[in-house]
């Protein structure tokens, strides 16, 4: 699993979750239980960009994926440079 975070106190009580390293199952820790989930990448994208509320600047976006050459997700959004 690739591990992205702990103490995600904000997350309905998750502790820790981290997805697979093909990317199709999520595991999840509440402090009770863990759970695997599959993850249906395209829902995850559609709900991401619908919970935007402006575009990474070049730089931000250079920080978090400097593998993937920058682009705006959405036109109808300001971006932080702005």
């Amino acid at each position: 699993m690739v591990r992205l975070g702990s103490n995600l106190d904000f997350l309905n009580g998750y502790k820790s979750l981290a997805f697979s390293p093909d990317g199709t199952r999520l595991a999840t820790v509440d402090g009770h239980e863990c759970r695997i989930d599959v993850v249906h990448t395209s829902t995850l994208i559609r709900l991401a960009l619908t919970r935007l509320t402006r575009n990474l600047s070049p730089e931000e976006w250079n920080s978090y994926l400097p593998e993937i050459q920058y682009r705006i997700l959405r036109s109808d959004l300001s971006s932080a440079a702005e």
